[in-house]
């Protein structure tokens, strides 16, 4: 009686530290991502004097339409400018951390077209340590070859992401 009775304590010490593992493993409410993302629909023609992003977080869940429209864009763009010298083209504008939080890493990104609607290639910037309520200056470069460079035609707002 005495060897089933032990067969069995260590069978449930063994089902106990599956499960504790598996918790681990899975992890819960502490570990949610801080990580935000964004993608803007507009595009260069569309593009008013100040266009806004909205970003969700990170956790699998997915909000109403009506519910979006309530929450405030994470981050707001406005003034944004194409630079190009025939040698480099940079977008430039200023973007503002409407997070409620600081952020130690905001990053921009732009897609870049040519006149057919074709995808060319990035143009993107990023920076470290963005207060809540501050503002960056940023100058997103284009990752795109000389021929490439010659060709594009419109841009668009592709993500703004945070953490």
């Amino acid at each position: 009686m005495k060897k089933v009775l032990g067969g069995c304590l260590s069978v449930v010490g063994v089902v106990a530290i599956l499960l504790v593992a598996i918790a681990l493993l899975a992890g819960g409410p502490d570990d949610q991502k801080e990580f935000e993302s964004t993608t803007a629909q507009e595009s260069q023609q569309e593009e008013s004097a100040t266009s806004e992003t909205d970003t969700t977080e990170d956790e699998g869940e997915t909000a109403s339409e009506e519910e979006a429209a309530e929450k405030p864009a994470k981050y707001s763009v406005s003034g944004e400018e194409v630079v190009s010298d025939g040698w480099s083209y940079k977008i430039t504008g200023i973007l503002t951390n409407n997070s409620g939080a600081s952020r130690k890493y905001v990053q921009i990104e732009y897609n870049l077209y040519d006149a057919d609607g074709n995808l060319l290639g990035t143009a993107l910037d990023n920076i470290n340590n963005l207060e809540d309520g501050g503002t960056w200056k940023f100058s997103a470069a284009a990752f795109v070859t000389s021929d490439e460079l010659q060709n594009i035609a419109s841009y668009e707002l592709a993500d703004v992401s945070g953490f």
